[in-house]
């Protein structure tokens, strides 16, 4: 453009040349000249402050995911397997016993962080101070409200944030309400200074601190995978309990050994006993949701449905504690039923749910294999086939649950086809929680009056 334009002026002077002054026209040139320059040079810085924003932009989404890593693996206690610092030295990487890996760099210190607020939560921070939405409300890192934000700077040269996957935008406010700016007065684009980053260790424990802010994660215990501590079916008794409710019953599969105990006397009998010089207890609902997945998608399992459901959002209670987490289902394959489950966790396991129908010996089977430390290249599309269940199943926990049915006014119902097994979880007044299988479908939790007599199965109490 700028050639074209001095091409004209060019012709425009030889034109004119023999009725204007000459000194005047190269005065004129080099007038435009300076403004063509500076007109480009103004195009320049302002090409350049823009591909300054996309850099910051990039990075502090980059670091929103990292960070978001760090925060999971703290609060769903994920082990740190290994660590080692990258090839070029810039940082570590940290391989976790979910499968994953963190990545952590040194260098100039970040936009955004995380800081604990008097809630004793972390929130995410913009400029060292607390990220706010539109609203003023602080954006919470972790908890049933914690969310992963998205970046961005708006024409305004202010910051705005998506919480939906960059679908829909806000801008972010600071304290008194006031947009926050992405570039100052000055041009400068973020914090200045370095992020510290460091890691030591205990016996037990890797600490890292990036940030600013102090992540402490349990250190993986290599051979907790094979004596299957880390495995949740493992918390359950392997039989049913017996007629006389003082121990258990002899046979894994048979219908009719179990005894059947109404919901006040299961309550009653089963809320602490040892058997055997082992303590058990009646489980709660959420606590029969460690083994049966609880909700409609996971409701037919023994069916043809032949359904898919991915990062299906569980809560259970798994040795004394309120968990939650993500997990997938591949629901009546064949019959059968697949989930891999407690994902981002120390819990991490496939599992598969089989309804075996064999006269006086029909039962669900429940298999459970843990993945702490090797999900690599393990997905839900993996664990449908057998091979994979076939192969490096020597440490797998299994489960059977016979099909005892249960008793109502002395009549017993259903046995040889169905398995019921209380809960300690009122309903209200009357009725009271219970898990139950059927020829297609397992059900956890439906209700049944307290008269109705059950088979019991208790889940292990303590160490």
């Amino acid at each position: 453009m700028k050639r074209i334009f001095t091409i004209i002026v060019l012709g425009a002077v030889i034109s004119f040349a023999g009725c204007a002054d000459l000194d005047d026209i190269y005065r004129e040139l080099d007038d435009l000249k300076k403004r063509n320059k500076e007109q480009a040079d103004r195009l320049n810085d302002h090409e350049a402050r823009l591909k300054a924003l996309e850099g910051l932009v990039r990075t502090a989404n980059s670091e929103i995911t990292t960070l978001k890593g760090l925060v999971n693996a703290v609060e769903k206690r994920v082990s740190v397997v290994s660590y080692k610092e990258l090839a070029d030295m810039s940082g570590y990487e940290l391989i976790m016993s979910d499968g994953t890996t963190i990545n952590l760099k040194h260098g100039k210190a970040s936009v955004v962080g995380t800081k604990v607020h008097t809630d004793g939560l972390l929130y995410w921070t913009l400029n060292g101070e607390f990220m706010r939405d539109a609203l003023g409300k602080m954006i919470c890192a972790q908890g049933k409200e914690g969310v992963t934000p998205t970046l961005r700077v708006n024409t305004a040269g202010h910051w705005e944030v998506s919480f939906d996957g960059a679908t829909t935008w806000q801008e972010v406010k600071d304290s008194n309400g006031y947009p926050v700016k992405a570039i100052g007065e000055d041009g400068a684009q973020g914090p200045s200074g370095t992020s510290h980053l460091s890691i030591t260790e205990t016996d037990t424990t890797i600490v890292v601190t990036f940030m600013g802010q102090t992540y402490s994660m349990p250190k993986w215990n290599g051979s907790s995978s094979v004596t299957g501590s880390n495995n949740p079916l493992s918390y359950v008794a392997e039989y049913n309990v017996n007629c006389s409710g003082d121990g258990f019953v002899t046979n894994l599969t048979d219908c009719n050994g179990s005894g059947y105990f109404s919901y006040d006397d299961a309550v009653s009998w089963f809320s602490n006993i040892t058997i055997d010089g082992k303590r058990y207890h009646l489980p709660n609902k959420e606590e029969w949701r460690t083994i049966v997945p609880h909700g409609f998608y996971f409701m037919n399992a023994f069916s043809t449905w032949n359904d898919w459901s991915i990062d299906v959002r569980e809560t259970v209670t798994l040795r004394g504690v309120s968990m939650t987490f993500t997990s997938d289902f591949c629901v009546g394959v064949d019959s059968v039923s697949y989930a891999l489950r407690y994902k981002g966790t120390d819990w991490v396991s496939a599992w598969r749910y089989e309804y075996i129908s064999d006269g006086n010996n029909t039962h669900m089977k429940i298999t459970a294999r843990s993945l702490q430390g090797q999900l690599y290249g393990i997905s839900a599309y993996v664990i449908v086939r057998p091979d994979f269940w076939s192969a490096n199943a020597e440490n797998d926990v299994v489960r059977y649950f016979p099909a005892s049915g249960l008793q109502k006014s002395g009549s017993r119902l259903n046995v040889g086809s169905e398995g019921y097994f209380w809960s300690s979880s009122q309903y209200d007044t009357n009725y009271a929680q219970f898990m139950c299988f059927l020829p297609d479908r397992v059900l956890n939790t439906d209700i049944n009056p307290y008269s109705t007599a059950m088979s019991v199965r208790l889940f292990a109490t303590g160490d």
